[in-house]
Protein backbone atom coordinates (compact mmCIF):
# COMPACT_ATOMS: atom_id res chain seq x y z
CA UNK A 1 0.00 0.00 0.00
CA UNK A 2 1.39 3.63 -0.84
CA UNK A 3 0.21 6.61 0.83
CA UNK A 4 0.50 10.06 -0.86
CA UNK A 5 3.17 12.23 -0.07
CA UNK A 6 3.20 15.64 1.49
CA UNK A 7 2.56 16.84 -2.48
CA UNK A 8 -0.44 14.72 -3.02
CA UNK A 9 1.10 12.52 -5.10
CA UNK A 10 1.68 8.37 -4.38
CA UNK A 11 4.77 7.17 -4.30
CA UNK A 12 5.27 3.87 -6.35
CA UNK A 13 6.29 0.79 -4.41
CA UNK A 14 9.62 0.38 -3.41
CA UNK A 15 12.31 -0.01 -6.18
CA UNK A 16 11.73 -3.40 -8.80
CA UNK A 17 15.33 -4.08 -8.28
CA UNK A 18 16.35 -6.95 -6.45
CA UNK A 19 18.83 -6.01 -3.34
CA UNK A 20 19.20 -9.07 -1.92
CA UNK A 21 22.68 -9.94 -3.47
CA UNK A 22 24.13 -7.01 -1.70
CA UNK A 23 22.24 -7.77 1.65
CA UNK A 24 23.59 -11.62 1.82
CA UNK A 25 26.71 -12.12 -0.53
CA UNK A 26 25.91 -12.70 -4.17
CA UNK A 27 27.90 -12.71 -7.22
CA UNK A 28 29.28 -10.45 -9.87
CA UNK A 29 30.73 -11.75 -13.08
CA UNK A 30 31.48 -14.43 -11.39
CA UNK A 31 33.02 -12.95 -8.23
CA UNK A 32 31.52 -13.22 -5.02
CA UNK A 33 30.59 -10.28 -3.09
CA UNK A 34 31.15 -9.69 0.42
CA UNK A 35 27.94 -9.73 2.92
CA UNK A 36 27.45 -5.61 3.19
CA UNK A 37 25.85 -3.91 6.19
CA UNK A 38 23.04 -1.76 5.53
CA UNK A 39 22.40 1.81 6.49
CA UNK A 40 19.08 3.56 5.66
CA UNK A 41 18.02 7.11 5.59
CA UNK A 42 14.63 9.10 4.15
CA UNK A 43 16.05 9.04 0.97
CA UNK A 44 18.55 6.24 0.13
CA UNK A 45 19.73 2.65 1.37
CA UNK A 46 23.54 2.54 1.45
CA UNK A 47 25.15 -0.93 1.07
CA UNK A 48 28.96 -1.00 2.00
CA UNK A 49 30.38 -4.17 1.14
CA UNK A 50 34.18 -4.62 1.24
CA UNK A 51 36.05 -1.04 0.31
CA UNK A 52 33.12 0.07 -1.07
CA UNK A 53 29.55 2.09 -0.67
CA UNK A 54 26.60 1.87 -2.94
CA UNK A 55 23.50 4.41 -2.47
CA UNK A 56 20.20 3.54 -3.74
CA UNK A 57 17.79 6.41 -4.17
CA UNK A 58 14.31 5.48 -2.88
CA UNK A 59 11.56 6.38 -4.68
CA UNK A 60 9.85 8.80 -2.20
CA UNK A 61 7.94 12.16 -2.78
CA UNK A 62 8.48 15.08 -0.28
CA UNK A 63 8.40 18.55 -0.08
CA UNK A 64 11.83 19.36 -1.17
CA UNK A 65 12.89 16.10 -3.64
CA UNK A 66 10.56 14.07 -6.03
CA UNK A 67 12.35 10.61 -6.43
CA UNK A 68 9.49 8.41 -7.75
CA UNK A 69 10.57 8.11 -11.26
CA UNK A 70 13.86 6.27 -12.40
CA UNK A 71 14.66 9.08 -14.61
CA UNK A 72 14.82 11.50 -11.31
CA UNK A 73 16.72 9.18 -9.60
CA UNK A 74 19.12 8.83 -12.00
CA UNK A 75 19.36 12.29 -12.31
CA UNK A 76 19.84 12.57 -8.92
CA UNK A 77 22.89 10.20 -8.87
CA UNK A 78 24.40 11.92 -11.59
CA UNK A 79 24.31 15.19 -9.79
CA UNK A 80 25.58 14.21 -6.31
CA UNK A 81 28.44 12.67 -8.20
CA UNK A 82 29.17 15.42 -10.24
CA UNK A 83 29.04 17.58 -7.39
CA UNK A 84 30.68 15.93 -4.42
CA UNK A 85 33.83 14.48 -6.89
CA UNK A 86 34.72 18.11 -7.22
CA UNK A 87 36.12 17.78 -3.48
CA UNK A 88 36.29 14.12 -2.86
CA UNK A 89 37.53 12.57 -6.09
CA UNK A 90 38.68 9.89 -4.37
CA UNK A 91 35.76 8.76 -3.09
CA UNK A 92 33.02 9.18 -5.75
CA UNK A 93 33.71 6.81 -8.04
CA UNK A 94 30.76 7.21 -10.62
CA UNK A 95 27.81 5.44 -10.79
CA UNK A 96 26.52 2.12 -11.01
CA UNK A 97 23.49 0.08 -11.47
CA UNK A 98 21.30 -2.59 -9.95
CA UNK A 99 19.51 -4.69 -12.00
CA UNK A 100 17.13 -7.63 -11.67
CA UNK A 101 15.78 -9.83 -13.79
CA UNK A 102 12.09 -8.94 -13.33
CA UNK A 103 12.84 -5.21 -12.93
CA UNK A 104 11.52 -2.46 -16.22
CA UNK A 105 14.50 -0.91 -15.51
CA UNK A 106 17.91 -0.82 -13.77
CA UNK A 107 17.82 1.17 -10.24
CA UNK A 108 21.14 3.70 -10.96
CA UNK A 109 23.22 4.45 -7.99
CA UNK A 110 26.42 5.87 -6.38
CA UNK A 111 29.35 4.15 -6.09
CA UNK A 112 31.78 5.23 -3.53
CA UNK A 113 34.87 4.19 -1.79
CA UNK A 114 33.93 2.83 1.59
CA UNK A 115 35.44 5.54 4.17
CA UNK A 116 36.76 4.59 7.68
CA UNK A 117 34.13 4.74 10.69
CA UNK A 118 35.82 7.28 12.35
CA UNK A 119 35.77 9.89 9.11
CA UNK A 120 31.68 9.23 9.01
CA UNK A 121 29.67 12.10 9.40
CA UNK A 122 28.22 10.66 12.85
CA UNK A 123 31.02 9.66 14.41
CA UNK A 124 32.65 13.96 13.78
CA UNK A 125 29.35 15.24 14.87
CA UNK A 126 29.56 13.16 18.20
CA UNK A 127 33.15 14.63 18.67
CA UNK A 128 31.36 17.93 19.05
Amino acid sequence: MTEPGPTGRTAPPAPAADTSPLQTGGRHDGEPLPRAQVCETHTAIVFFAGDRAYKLKKPVDLEFLDYTTVAARRAACEREVALNRRFAPDVYLGLGELRSPDAQAPEPLVVMRRMPADRRLSAWCGKG
